[in-house]
């Protein structure tokens, strides 16, 4: 066998065992469900005649913008649920039900869960995501069938796994048990429906019920906070949530690209369901354009998770032009321009090119070049100057990042106050000049 072919093989047997190990931690979790908390169609197995899943209804703000159906590309079984919100809109599913007047008691809670204490537990692909707009929800349902006797329970998607090609693990621990009014929860998936909307995609598959599910720590947030020497000092912040039913032990690593120092600075032991622990480490070393930095941390007992964090120079124009709409002849004027790298990598090569159209250059280079610009803002001032009243303009061109830049300041000039000529209004009680 050669060599090449042996690499596939390894690679192929690496994949099935990382499937494996997931099956087991659904089967796992799923054993301790009660036999009483049943959930039918959980893996959109069974469709209707209209080839949706029997158990589930979607509706959108705006269906023409929105896609939900089911697909073959599944983590088990034959379909997965496709969920797509092409614009900013509100996309959901839902557990058929009926839904009753205000007040009015229904007898049948439809296809929502008859419990009012357990966890779901679910498997999801993110295949588009920029913010936290997807989430899975545990709603309190009322006698009336309808929300409401408690807040609901959250799960957001962490749409830092888009586009990693990977079937991930997600777990919602609920509890209204001290909660009256509820009678029953629904299962709500939704896009744009809390979190900043935004187009979005994703794939669900295998939700089940359990009585218990233990930990699970969640991807809350990842991003580097400046230090001093912004680009080259600061502190990469990991927060995960737990969103299972008991306490959390905390295990996290940091790989950091070649070069760096880092150091863990704040890593706690543990953390409670239904909060959220703060992990951090100090970075020192020149951030570039494209720097990975991998975390990796225990999602559960059973379970590692990774994602990378890969630095970038973002170039934005804030601000151009004079402090004022109307300048004096024969005064210098203060011409400015507010730079800012909104990233977390260090910017190179960005270069400025001013073109005055009846001003004259004072001070300042008409052309000059920012060898690197740290994350944060930077300002350039000119002062020009016009010999006589007149419109005068003021164009800046900034390159960089693979971008260009283009910005336009108008003024008039005027002739001082001191210069104009004089002039007089008379009445028999009043002199102006």
């Amino acid at each position: 066998m050669r060599k090449g072919q042996k690499g596939v093989q390894s690679r192929q047997r690496r994949w099935v065992g990382i499937f494996l190990v997931w099956l087991a931690i659904a089967k796992g979790l799923s054993a301790v469900s009660a036999e009483g908390v049943p959930l039918t169609n959980g893996s959109f197995e069974e469709l209707d005649e209209r080839q949706f899943p029997v158990g589930w209804t979607w509706f959108a703000s705006d269906r023409e913008a929105a896609v939900v159906r089911v697909t073959t590309e599944a983590a088990d079984g034959r379909f997965a649920l496709y969920m797509e919100a092409r614009k900013p809109v509100t996309v959901g599913v839902n557990r058929t039900y009926q839904a009753g007047k205000p007040g009015e008691g229904m007898a049948d809670i439809g296809a929502m869960l008859p419990v009012k204490k357990g966890a779901l537990i679910f498997r999801f692909k993110v295949l588009k995501a920029t913010t936290d707009n997807i989430r899975v929800y545990a709603i309190p349902m009322k006698a009336d069938n309808l929300e409401g006797g408690a807040w609901r329970f959250t799960y957001i998607v962490p749409h830092q796994f888009a586009g990693d090609g990977k079937w991930h693990t997600g777990v919602l621990a609920f509890d209204f048990s001290d909660k009256p009014e509820v009678r029953s929860v629904q299962i709500g998936l939704r896009i744009n429906e809390g979190g900043q909307p935004a187009p979005a995609a994703v794939l669900f598959d295998d939700f089940q019920v359990a009585e218990k599910a233990g930990w699970h720590l969640r991807l809350s947030d990842l991003r580097i906070e400046e230090g001093l020497r912004a680009g080259e000092r600061g502190e990469l912040v990991l927060r995960l949530e737990n969103t299972g039913d008991t306490p959390a032990p905390v295990h996290a690593q940091l790989q950091a690209p070649k070069g760096f120092e880092v150091k863990p600075i704040a890593m706690p032991e543990s953390v409670a369901p239904q909060e959220t622990v703060t992990i951090r480490w100090s970075l020192q070393g020149v951030r570039r354009n494209g720097a990975k930095f991998v975390v990796r941390w225990r999602v559960h007992s059973r379970m590692d998770e990774s994602v990378t964090h890969t630095c970038v120079a973002r170039l934005a124009l804030k601000s151009f032009g004079f402090a004022n709409a109307v300048l004096f002849a024969d005064a210098l004027q203060p011409l400015r321009l507010r730079l800012a790298n909104e990233g977390d990598a260090i910017l190179e090569g960005v270069r400025v090119t001013l073109t005055l159209s009846g001003l004259e250059l004072r001070s300042g280079q008409q052309a000059q070049a920012i060898t690197a610009l740290p994350p944060g803002e930077q300002q350039i001032v000119w002062q020009v100057r016009s010999d006589r009243p007149r419109p005068v303009e003021a164009s800046v061109r900034i390159e960089g990042g693979r971008r260009r830049q283009i910005a336009v300041a108008r003024a008039i000039v005027s002739r001082p106050i001191s210069d104009r000529e004089a002039l007089t209004i008379a009445t028999d009680k009043v002199r102006l000049l």
